[in-house]
């Protein structure tokens, strides 16, 4: 797959397109916060033959341009909004997950018309869930400031010791290669400029102003899922246009840890819409 760049204004995004089946329905897929649209890689091909993909890298993310200071919530939103009318030009279904399931359910409660139906893969649902992962990320936030990418493949190994599963080492990695492709002002905004950055995110009041089919996949919280099962059915009361599934051998990173189930649901979610 070739890289291409979509401008627009004075931002430009990195993304790759992919359409096997020479499908007509779109799938923008949005990564995570910090990772960037490879870390869909796992998927993509599959993907690719049920839709026509677009995995874009976010602002700041990836090989996308940088924004000093203009990491918000709604700088990502306003983003891949253009992108869908601009680049994509037709109503689309939206794969996000965690940070990009938040965006995919701001556009689709903000732009109706663009958005098809939304798969939301384990997205945090609470602002007490966005605060906990933002303390989180302190710790790979000094990791990056002290350490070039060399080095950080060598810390990472001994911090990764031999009882931990190759999936763990994997997903490890993963976060240490992705922080070394961002720009480390993304995370200052996700930790300094909280309030700020995630202003407007309210699952209370976007779930009842969505009127596309949504599929909220969870991950199993014992794993490391930041949706909790009473959060899960929270939600669903919500909307009478949404559906849950649980993917209980996976934590967060759904796709990286349990890709055949991932795919056994939104594979058929997909075609149905065709």
């Amino acid at each position: 797959m070739k890289e291409k760049i979509f401008n627009f204004e004075n931002v430009h995004l990195n993304y790759v397109e992919t359409n096997l089946s020479l499908s007509n329905m779109p799938l923008l897929l949005i990564h995570g916060g910090t990772a960037r649209w490879n870390t869909f890689e796992t998927i993509l091909s599959d993907l690719g033959k049920v839709a026509h993909v677009y995995a874009v890298d976010l602002r700041g993310h990836g090989l996308s341009g940088r924004k000093n200071q203009n990491y918000r919530l709604r700088d990502y939103v306003e983003d891949m909004t253009i992108f869908l009318k601009k680049c994509i030009t037709k109503p689309s279904l939206i794969f996000g997950h965690s940070l990009g399931g938040m965006i995919a359910l701001m556009i689709a409660a903000k732009h109706p018309l663009l958005v098809k139906g939304v798969i939301i893969g384990d997205a945090p649902l609470t602002r007490e869930v966005l605060k906990e992962g933002s303390n989180e990320l302190i710790k790979w936030r000094d990791k990056i400031q002290y350490y070039h990418m060399n080095q950080i493949e060598t810390k990472t190994a001994k911090e990764t010791d031999f009882k931990s599963s190759n999936t763990r080492k994997r997903l490890i990695n993963e976060i240490m290669t992705n922080l070394t492709y961002m720009d480390p002002d993304v995370l200052t905004a996700m930790i300094d400029r909280f309030e700020d950055t995630y202003a407007g995110y309210k699952v209370d009041d976007l779930f009842p102003r969505i009127q596309c089919p949504m599929l909220l996949l969870q991950g199993n919280p014992k794993l490391g899922g930041v949706i909790s099962d009473k959060e899960a059915q929270k939600a669903l009361k919500m909307s009478p246009n949404l559906q849950h599934k649980k993917i209980k051998n996976a934590g967060h990173t759904l796709h990286l840890e349990d890709k055949e189930e991932v795919l056994a649901i939104v594979k058929p979610y997909i075609t149905s819409f065709q």
